[in-house]
């Protein structure tokens, strides 16, 4: 059984935000770029929060997963939006 994706909510746009890509991509396999062009075509919107918070408490370091993040979207999302997920992670999270 694949583990559920599941919509926490909407952003101003009404897009829908979705959680579950780590479970996801740790469980089956499937590769980042794969799940994230997953959202794009659905419209969805990955919560990069919960992405890193399911990453960390199964013992990825900061480091780990941006770089993870950053090589899967890469082929998905614009440059410059990639590192504004980015940077927005590192004010959040980084030591």
């Amino acid at each position: 059984m694949l583990p559920k994706v599941e919509i926490i909510g909407k952003d101003p746009t009404g897009k829908s935000i979705v959680c579950g890509l780590f479970k996801l991509f740790d469980t089956t396999g499937i590769p980042l770029y794969v799940v994230f062009e997953g959202c794009k075509q659905h419209d969805w919107i990955p919560s990069w929060i919960h992405f890193y918070r399911e990453a960390s408490d199964v013992g990825w370091k900061h480091k780990t997963i941006t770089n993870r993040l950053r090589s899967g979207m890469e082929d998905v999302y614009e440059k410059e939006f990639v590192n504004d997920v980015i940077n927005r992670l590192d004010k959040i999270f980084k030591d």
